[in-house]
């Protein structure tokens, strides 16, 4: 195998592999987001019963006098 095709296969087999990582590290977030839209006596998340638009859980977070308190509270320490 010439340099030139080594060097095309081991550039692709390196994109494949930071792909894969990319996609392993942004998996958990995308799911914690698709679980925030289900029912919260919903014990397990299951990504083929997905219903979304329901954004109940985020008026009762939001309604909650604590978790703005706190969010606040995050906002001035950051900065």
């Amino acid at each position: 195998m010439s340099k030139i095709k080594k060097w095309h296969f081991l550039s692709v087999l390196g994109l494949l592999f930071v792909l894969l990582l990319a996609l392993i590290s942004i998996a958990p977030f995308v799911y914690m987001l698709l679980a925030s839209f289900t029912d919260s006596r919903t014990p397990v998340f299951l990504p083929n019963e997905l219903h979304l638009g329901d954004f109940s859980n985020y008026t009762y977070v939001f309604r909650n006098n604590d978790f703005l308190h706190s969010l606040i509270n995050s906002v001035i320490v950051v900065g």
